[in-house]
């Protein structure tokens, strides 16, 4: 029989720790964006996705009468827009491969292409870096939840001491232990002698609205969320002021967040058109809808003149 190994518990406040983990989690979350159909059974969609959103592009070719989609760096001459034309690809199964990927005459042709290239965004298709696609906005959201959550993890164990008590002598001190046990274990009272009382004091260490830097942490931590589902165009209300969003404005966010979904959703299928044109395939791409459906809508209110948002303590 099987069994989960958990490992020993050593707090969360680790940065690195929680960069890797949330890194890991926002690349999960954006390779579900898109749905694929008829794939060639020698792509690997997670492949796929995978550099598509950290480095912004991937070139499909044909090898051996197989098709592939794979990373590589540019190379050759450039063309009248200044882009390399080739894209070479070393691996070690298939080898190293020179293909041509842009007309030097900067055209759409396809005619004289030995592959073609697929770029997650606009700046992508310009981009020479490794680091392209939705890498920098993973990168800097995963900090930002993991200097957040760390910061949280601190504010509650700083919250679990009131206070500490201070004592003459080791035996003073371990009786007002043995009275603090019993008040935790519940017990109604302690009789103790009033010397103790006249030489202990309680020292308080909760600092002075410690309930409302946790509650500004947690709103942090869903607003930088929210900001990141956004941006990849995962509608996720989230409103600073702790109001409603009424229907208008809802409607004005899902709007501008169609921008950039539509932008890669564009490079995407006008690669895909090359590519089935130039290898025969019948490849599909789509944004997936579910996505959307996954994030639990805001409380909406009809539009009422003269009101535009109502505040949520209202009955």
């Amino acid at each position: 029989m099987g069994f989960i190994y958990r490992g020993e518990y050593k707090g969360v406040s680790n940065v690195q720790d929680n960069f890797d983990l949330y890194f890991d989690m926002l690349v999960n979350k954006v390779c579900s964006l898109f749905k694929w159909e008829n794939l060639p059974e020698t792509v690997d969609e997670r492949f796929l996705m995978v550099n598509l959103m950290l480095t912004g592009r991937v070139c499909w070719f044909d090898h051996n009468g197989r098709i592939y989609a794979l990373n590589g760096n540019w190379g050759g001459e450039p063309n009248v827009y200044y882009r390399p034309t080739q894209f070479i690809v070393a691996n070690p199964v298939i080898g190293s491969k020179t293909l041509t990927v842009l007309n030097k005459d900067g055209s759409n042709s396809i005619d004289k292409l030995d592959g073609i290239l697929m770029p997650l965004t606009d700046a992508d298709y310009f981009n020479d870096s490794e680091q392209g696609g939705l890498y920098r906005l993973i990168y800097q959201t995963a900090g930002l939840l993991a200097d957040n959550i760390s910061s949280l993890n601190v504010s509650q164990i700083n919250g679990r001491v009131s206070q500490i008590w201070t004592a003459d002598n080791d035996a003073m001190a371990r009786t007002v232990e043995e009275v603090v046990r019993d008040i935790y274990e519940g017990h109604p009272y302690r009789v103790v002698s009033q010397d103790i009382l006249n030489k202990v004091n309680a020292v308080p260490t909760a600092q002075t609205g410690q309930s409302n830097t946790l509650l500004n942490l947690i709103e942090a931590h869903q607003y930088i969320l929210a900001s990141f589902f956004n941006e990849i165009g995962i509608p996720s209300q989230w409103n600073m002021k702790r109001e409603r969003v009424n229907t208008a404005e809802t409607e004005l966010m899902t709007g501008s967040l169609d921008v950039s979904v539509y932008n890669m959703e564009k490079n995407l299928k006008d690669a895909v058109e090359k590519i089935n044109e130039l290898f025969g395939t019948d490849i599909s791409v789509r944004f997936n809808e579910e996505v959307k459906e996954d994030e639990a809508e805001p409380d909406q209110e009809p539009e009422t003149e003269g009101n535009d948002t109502i505040p949520e303590n209202t009955p």
